[in-house]
């Protein structure tokens, strides 16, 4: 029991002395937290004292959550925040946005400084707002924390920043650099950025900022135009403008630089190559709004040079060098579209080609005449002698776009050609011609339709004429005269006089003995009286030329009475003979003419245009000029002459020497 007792004691003991520690530790505390909270409050009253409202702040709130504070010293501490609010808030705010503007400005990051600039005019416009003393607070706050000074400071050394980089980039001549000319590019930028009040003014500001940018920008173009193409250094022109529309800023410098630099590089083009000079000119077209109004002077100058070729092609082809024309036509096809002129050539071409002309209409031999016309509808038409072993003559005719039908091939031949269809007709020869000239004798036509005249050497006259006439589509040429004789002329609509015709002594002998018989299609087998005749009518009938009278020394002949006009034969008649000329002029081609100076020569050529006196033309290789001619129209012609010698001529523009030669004599068809 005693044992038990003590042992209770203890315990009790025990409790107590650990309830008197833990008594001792809480007043410890209690008096820990009690001075602290004095000290914090004296602090508090002592900074507020003494104007550094946002330390008082931060030591009011700092007492008040003291643990086991004095509870009379709550309502002071309210009172005293509530007091410091506003000021804390301003110079806290200010303290804020002079630090963001250190950091922009030791960043170098004038977008950063933007923004803190921007927030400073904010909340000094929230102050200004709530108040005249929240405005004059904010105001000593700001000053107290130096921010427009900050500000200021950073501007200045953010301009001073960005023109030395500038400067830097125009020194390199505009290369881009290590970083690839990103500095540069950022410089300009805040160079722009920065706010007018930086410069002093707006117009400061443009002045300063455009003198850097146009020698900066001029620095890129001139290092871009050392190694790359117009096109490239346009498109660097297009990026650039780009990013002075996005700003926005004006570079007037901009466009007048690149259209400077483009008219340069297009004439340096144009003396030495004329596709890189079509290339570039494409390409000024293309950037037409960068170079200024109509695409400035680049513009002007490609198109005035593009019209310059244009008329270079169409001398060319004036002076029938259509191969040439056509390569032109065709390489300007890369700044324009010249279908239009191509087929206009190829047109032209074949209008002044026979050959072409024929080539066209799949007549693969190459003719030993050649001659060129025109039909009723406008239509051009070519001829051609074939020798061979089958001799023969052949039409191509060429239907202009929009208008008639060309005649067709007896074997209905159509080929494609420039400006419509080719047709071709043929006619046979007979064997063992030597053909001197071929050309379209409207002269000797009776229907309108095209009639080919063939003159070949004779034996025993001046000359053979044969006479082919289309008569009509889907048919071939058909031999409607084939006479001997010193000459052929037309004295009516389907009416012709040969002069002293050669004709069968056969039939003649026939109509001597009295035998009288109808004429027929070959004039040399139609009835004549016997002896010589002097001259022979032709009319034509059933399709071809029949002979229905002739002349044998004063009296006329009817073919199918055989009595002359006194109603006697014309047997006793006394025939006249016409001479022929003295001296024979000899056929031969144009590039044959140099071989016979002074000698009578007769040849054919093609006259470009209408006209009178003197013509020159363009023959093969060779130029002529013919003279002593009357008046004449474009198409074929036979000439007769004498070569005189080399005479210069006026073409296109330029001289160049022609072989003269003085026509004595020059045959053409009559429309």
């Amino acid at each position: 029991m005693i044992h038990f007792t003590y042992r209770r004691a203890g315990r009790f003991r025990n409790v107590a002395i650990f309830l008197l520690f833990a008594a001792t530790l809480a007043a410890a505390a209690k008096i820990h937290y009690v001075r602290e909270h004095l000290s914090l409050l004296t602090q508090a009253r002592t900074a507020q004292t003494a104007g550094d409202l946002l330390a008082a702040e931060e030591l009011y709130n700092r007492a008040l959550a003291v643990p086991w504070a004095f509870g009379e010293h709550r309502g002071e501490i309210d009172a005293a925040l509530l007091a410091l609010q506003p000021v804390t808030q301003a110079k806290r705010v200010t303290a804020e946005i002079a630090a963001e503007v250190e950091a922009a400005s030791a960043a170098g990051d004038v977008p950063a400084l933007l923004q803190a600039h921007e927030r400073y005019r904010a909340a000094q416009a929230a102050a200004a707002k709530a108040g005249e003393d929240a405005k004059q607070r904010f105001a000593e706050a700001a000053q107290a924390a130096g921010v427009e000074a900050k500000l200021t400071e950073a501007y200045a050394a953010a301009r001073k920043r960005a023109a030395q980089q500038l400067e830097a980039a125009i020194a390199a001549k505009g290369e881009p650099g290590a970083d690839g000319g990103k500095a540069a590019a950022v410089a300009a930028a805040d160079l722009l950025r920065l706010p007018a009040a930086v410069y002093g003014s707006e117009a400061a500001k443009r002045k300063e900022a455009n003198a850097l940018l146009q020698r900066y920008d001029n620095a890129r173009i001139d290092a871009a135009a050392k190694t790359q193409e117009l096109e490239a250094v346009l498109q660097l022109g297009e990026s650039i403008r780009s990013w002075y529309a996005a700003v926005p800023w004006e570079a007037p410098w901009l466009a007048s630089k690149l259209d400077k630099y483009a008219v340069a590089e297009l004439t340096a083009l144009e003396k030495k190559d004329l596709p890189a000079f079509l290339a570039a000119g494409k390409a000024v077209q293309a950037h037409a709004a960068l170079l200024g109004s109509g695409g400035g002077k680049a513009g002007a100058y490609a198109e005035a040079a593009v019209k310059r070729q244009f008329a270079r092609a169409e001398q060319l082809a004036g002076a029938r060098k259509y191969d040439e024309a056509l390569e032109l036509y065709r390489t300007l096809g890369s700044y324009r579209d010249t279908a239009k002129e191509i087929a206009a050539l190829e047109l032209r071409r074949l209008e002044g080609d026979p050959a072409a002309l024929l080539a066209k209409a799949g007549v693969s031999e190459k003719p030993a005449l050649t001659a060129s016309g025109k039909a009723a509808d406008g239509s051009a038409m070519a001829a051609g002698a074939i020798a061979g072993e089958r001799p023969r003559l052949v039409l191509a005719r060429l239907a202009v776009a929009g208008g008639a039908a060309g005649g067709t091939a007896d074997a209905d031949r159509p080929a494609g050609g420039a400006g419509g269809e080719v047709r071709l007709s043929e006619g046979q020869l007979p064997p063992g011609l030597k053909l001197r000239s071929l050309r379209f004798a409207g002269e000797f036509s009776p229907q309108g339709r095209p009639l080919l005249a063939a003159e070949a050497e004779s034996a025993e006259r001046a000359t053979h004429y044969l006479l082919y006439e289309l008569p009509e589509e889907d048919a071939g040429l058909e031999l409607v005269l084939d006479v001997e004789a010193d000459k052929l002329t037309a004295f009516g609509k389907g009416k012709l006089t040969a002069v002293r015709p050669l004709l069968d002594s056969s039939v003649q002998e026939e109509r001597a003995n009295g035998s009288d018989r109808s004429p027929r299609r070959n004039a040399n087998e139609d009835t004549v009286p016997q002896g010589e005749v002097a001259k022979g009518d032709f009319e034509y009938k059933n399709g071809s030329y029949e002979l229905v009278r002739t002349e044998l020394a004063q009296s006329a002949v009817d073919q199918e009475t055989g009595m002359n006009e006194n109603g006697q034969t014309g047997l006793d008649s006394v025939s006249s003979a016409v001479e022929p000329s003295a001296e024979e002029p000899l056929t031969i081609q144009v590039d044959q003419l140099t071989e016979h100076p002074g000698q009578l020569v007769r040849f054919q050529v093609t006259l470009p245009a209408d006209g009178e006196g003197s013509a020159v033309v363009r023959a093969g290789n060779r130029t002529l000029l013919l003279k002593g001619l009357s008046s004449y129209k474009a198409g074929s012609i036979l000439i007769t002459g004498t070569y005189t010698g080399e005479e210069e001529v006026r073409v296109n523009g330029g001289r160049v020497k022609a072989y003269a030669v003085k026509v004595s004599d020059a045959k053409q068809p009559v429309d």
